[in-house]
């Protein structure tokens, strides 16, 4: 069961240039200096570094940068070879970024990139040609050459049904406006 957060801090003046982790600094040490998170922030990112968590906050708080710090926490996964050297097995990691619409996933794929460095992947049936015809070598295509993601619901639904990917390949699952996700909604 996920943790279930609820958080409404105040925004303060914070006196850093840069947050680092001792433990990963080469992969969050460059975030941009204008990107400093708050406390509630680290707070969030510590929940979700342990497990499943739903981040609850108000419009305009953050939830995006956490999981901008949580991808980039989880990066080096993504940095390893999708396929194995003979490419018969997947061996790597991929994040998922679900989103509830189809405006949405220009607008986080692009937030993912800009603040990441890696490569974004953006997905909705109004992408790349009639992404609904496509089979399994075009989604492979996609998983080798993006680290990231960006889709909407539905879409994610149909290549897990498909079997395009499992989820055991995917290091992060990001479900953006989860309060959307109920009955069958996909």
């Amino acid at each position: 069961i996920p943790n279930s957060i609820s958080c409404t801090s105040s925004y303060q003046d914070v006196k850093i240039k840069r947050w680092e982790d001792a433990d990963n600094k080469k992969v969050l040490a460059n975030i941009p200096d204008t990107f400093i998170p708050f406390d509630y922030q680290l707070e969030m990112l510590e929940l979700a570094k342990n497990g499943d968590t739903i981040v609850m906050m108000p419009t305009g708080s953050g939830k995006t940068f956490i999981a901008i710090l949580l991808i980039k926490y989880y990066s080096a996964d993504l940095m390893k070879p999708f396929l194995s050297k003979d490419h018969s097995t997947i061996i790597g990691k991929r994040t998922v970024f679900i989103v509830n619409n189809v405006p949405l996933v220009d607008q986080q794929a692009k937030i993912i990139s800009d603040h990441t460095g890696l490569k974004v992947g953006k997905y909705s049936g109004s992408s790349k040609g009639s992404i609904s015809s496509w089979g399994h070598k075009d989604w492979l295509y996609e998983f080798k050459t993006c680290h990231v993601l960006v889709m909407t619901s539905k879409l994610f639904n149909d290549i897990l049904q498909a079997n395009y990917i499992r989820p055991s390949n995917i290091n992060i699952l990001v479900i953006d406006e989860c309060h959307h996700a109920k009955k069958n909604h996909p």
